[in-house]
């Protein structure tokens, strides 16, 4: 009995595992959720560069116009002199929480829709963002499509998908 030469099966193996790999990869851009957000402005008050990077990528994807504010009480400016269509509002930050940012910021604009984005994913700091203002919730590490999903509701807008 001859022996099989296993070495000589890996460019099928290879060539086979790329063709699907590349046709995954296209399958799996092809249903992410794209929006156009074009004629939007949203604030995102987050003080940790990672988030605010992570945030940027896929608002701007969503072709939406992104500002930033590295804690609350730039948020509370940040509303004070710019009309915004949304904020993400993180809520732990210096110098002033998201909590007491989003108070201010519906005193002065309470019909803009205020997304909390935090790690504090226990039901007690759900209901405290609630209770100051904020009209969703959404726990870090945050998954790009729920956050889509959660920003087009708020702006009452259906969610476009390629399928």
């Amino acid at each position: 009995m001859d022996k099989v030469n296993y070495y000589s099966l890996l460019p099928l193996f290879f060539g086979f595992f790329a063709a699907n790999f590349t046709t995954l990869a296209a399958q799996h851009l092809l249903n992410q959720m794209v929006q156009d957000w074009s004629d939007k402005k949203i604030l995102v008050a987050e003080d940790e560069f990672i988030g605010k990077k992570y945030l940027e990528k896929i608002l701007s994807f969503q072709n939406a116009k992104v500002y930033f504010a590295n804690n609350g009480e730039e948020a509370v400016e940040a509303v004070r002199n710019e009309d915004f269509d949304m904020i993400l509002m993180d809520l732990k930050m210096p110098v002033k929480n998201g909590f007491d940012a989003t108070r201010e910021i519906k005193q002065m604009r309470p019909k803009i829709p205020v997304i909390a984005q935090t790690a504090l994913a226990f039901p007690a700091d759900k209901a405290r963002a609630e209770e100051s203002g904020c009209d969703d919730f959404i726990i870090k590490p945050i998954i790009r499509n729920e956050l889509i999903a959660k920003i087009s509701r708020l702006f009452e807008q259906p969610l476009l998908e390629f399928n």
